[in-house]
């Protein structure tokens, strides 16, 4: 007798309007764990054919066990905010279990459709549907606590009703728009290893963190002070470090280094790593930033977010245009350049900034270990190029700094040469179209040598200035002339009615340009721009590598959760895992088989990793 075949269950699209006096800012997890939290509306799509909606306004009433213990999936557009409610109030349930849900906002930005937040009336009105306007009132009147701490109940009968119409119109919003997305290329594998990252949060040392936020106060009091000390006032009687034009002066005769301005953006794009006095540097920025910005930074990003030792959501899967994740909040992904070799010892003495690292950290009876591909960018540009005659130099073991090097001066070179930071800046800085202009300034060179070096750059690297060229070319005739094109293996193709383009990496996995412009430079020369940026050859490269840099870290975090070994953060091309001390020298020759295996796409590819060990985290 022949066994029926299993009912196809199928999802059900929450939305839940809560109340809390934490925050919302500060994440789920804290929100909820708040003793005030609570739930106001439970809206459910896609149980029966009418949709279930529970009201709790008072307190005290549950979610009903039909929405609880759903046998199918949940989808939610912020699924990590749904799930940590379920996950608070009814753990053992099927609605507390994160390998059941889904996403319509991880969905959209997938596709490329409103990345990199995809809020949900930016993606419902990219299909041509619309959010409830008057949501935020309503959330901003019960959701919120008052002046004195408590909240309002939603008693009168007007509001009640716009409250459950618009809760229920969003759970009505993500089936519809997860009907227009699901089965059409969505990766619920690689989705599903970065929840679970999510879930597992990243370790943090709360006491450290506290003991650098109080260094930090403590040296904002006496900011003054130490910046008088250093470099003295104008003559006018403003500090030096908190001036513009003076400060820049300082810089110059100082450092020898020539600013463009002192704005902090400028001050964070430049690498002052190399230089002699690097340290000296970061401590008159650090003094500098102390003067014009509130003390806090990091350690009190971390402090704020932080549940049960752990930070949790810490990277948001697709949000990059080249499908890389991206990190809000704490902002995992821009720490200090700055670090130190030993926390404990030098944390009364180091920069608060180069400490901040060392915030993450192993709980008990456990040690961190990362492992980041080695030069991946460099490497995957010479491999697309087909400069077989440096990666062969490189798969040997050979630098990358001193291949170029040695072709850039024509003869050997050392890492004591000291033309090095040359060779080094270099092949980091000249590998997607930078002109000697930005360069100079970014690596605090005067712009006649930064010429020279580039020049000499593309002469060596005349296979990537080709690449360039390619990708160009074939974008160009897919925008404009609407063609189907190849460039070293990507494929480009017209993409609807527009200008819009989708470029098909070597995995299959497709980028969107949408929203492109056409226009014309002063040589009537084609140039494509979206949000006001040209979309140059080495822009194109830019993107494409670092879009296969992602295709690489998703395999290799999904292997990670294949094969026990339990990820904490990875930052572009790095992944930290945490590990038992006992397992942690076996834990990390299989991070490093992982990360080392040749994709099918890749197949010849030779990759190699640099791993480290530690209980706080110093590398990345």
């Amino acid at each position: 007798m022949k066994s029926k075949p299993s009912k196809i269950v199928k999802p059900i699209f929450i939305d839940l309007e809560t109340k809390s006096a934490e925050p919302i800012e500060n994440g789920p997890a804290r929100y909820f764990a708040h003793p005030s939290a609570d739930w106001l509306i439970c809206a459910a799509v896609g149980l029966t054919d009418k949709p279930l909606i529970q009201t709790n306004y008072a307190g005290g009433k549950k979610i009903s066990p039909r929405i609880l213990n759903h046998k199918g999936a949940f989808v939610a557009h912020n699924w990590f905010f749904e799930w940590s409610f379920f996950n608070q109030f009814y753990p053992g349930t099927r609605a507390a279990d994160w390998r059941n849900w889904l996403c319509t906002a991880a969905l959209a930005r997938w596709f490329g459709i409103c990345a990199p937040r995809a809020k949900l009336e930016d993606v419902a009105a990219a299909f041509g549907l619309e959010k409830m306007p008057e949501g935020k009132s309503l959330i901003a009147k019960y959701s919120i606590p008052q002046k004195d701490g408590t909240f309002r109940v939603c008693e009168d009968k007007q509001d009640a009703a716009m409250f459950e119409k618009y809760c229920l119109h969003d759970a009505a919003l993500s089936k519809a728009i997860y009907s227009k997305l699901i089965d059409k290329g969505f990766s619920i594998e690689e989705f599903r290893a970065a929840q679970a990252i999510d879930v597992r949060g990243v370790p943090v040392d709360i006491k450290a963190a506290r003991f650098l936020l109080d260094r930090k106060e403590a040296d904002k009091k006496n900011a003054t002070k130490t910046a008088d000390k250093i470099a003295g006032r104008t003559a006018g009687g403003a500090l030096v470090l908190s001036a513009s034009g003076a400060f820049c002066e300082y810089m110059k005769n100082t450092f020898k280094i020539d600013l463009p301005d002192a704005r902090a953006t400028t001050l964070e794009a430049i690498d002052f790593s190399t230089h002699p006095k690097a340290d000296q540097i970061e401590h008159v920025l650090y003094v500098r930033k102390l003067l014009t910005s509130r003390a806090g930074d990091k350690a009190e990003a971390i402090l704020n977010r932080a549940h049960d030792g752990r930070v949790r959501n810490a990277a948001i899967f697709h949000a990059a245009g080249t499908g890389r994740f991206q990190s809000w909040g704490v902002n995992f992904f821009n720490f200090s350049r700055q670090k130190v070799d030993n926390w404990e010892k030098e944390k009364n003495t180091a920069p608060v900034p180069a400490l901040q690292r060392g915030i993450i950290c192993a709980p008990k009876g456990k040690t961190l270990i990362e492992s980041d591909w080695r030069g991946i960018e460099n490497y995957l540009s010479l491999y697309y190029a087909g400069d077989t005659e440096q990666l062969a130099r490189i798969e040997a073991g050979e630098s990358p700094y001193l291949i170029f090097g040695e072709k850039m001066y024509g003869e050997k070179v050392t890492k004591a040469d000291p033309r090095y930071s040359f060779m080094k800046m270099s092949v980091l800085g000249f590998g997607y179209g930078a002109g000697a202009k930005k360069f100079s300034m970014i690596n605090r060179i005067d712009e006649r040598t930064a010429t020279a070096l580039h020049e000499g750059w593309k002469k060596v690297n005349a296979p990537i200035v080709r690449m360039w060229y390619n990708f160009s070319d074939a974008f160009i005739g897919a925008a404009v002339r609407r063609e189907k094109g190849e460039a070293h293996g990507f494929q480009f193709i017209p993409l609807g009615d527009e200008n819009d383009v989708k470029i098909i990496l070597h995995d299959g996995h497709v980028l969107y340009y949408r929203g492109l412009e056409i226009h014309h430079d002063e040589k009537n020369r084609v140039q494509i721009m979206r949000d006001g940026k040209v979309l140059h050859g080495g822009l194109l490269t830019e993107n494409l590598m670092q879009a296969t840099c992602a295709r690489l870290l998703y395999r290799a975090l999904v292997a990670c959760e294949n094969a026990g070994l339990e990820t904490v953060l990875h930052v572009y091309d790095s992944i930290l895992i945490e590990s038992e001390i006992k397992n942690a020298k076996r834990d990390a020759v299989r991070l490093r088989d992982i990360m080392c295996d040749a994709p099918p796409w890749g197949h010849d590819m030779k990759l190699a990793v640099d791993i480290h060990f530690g209980k706080r985290w110093t590398k990345s």
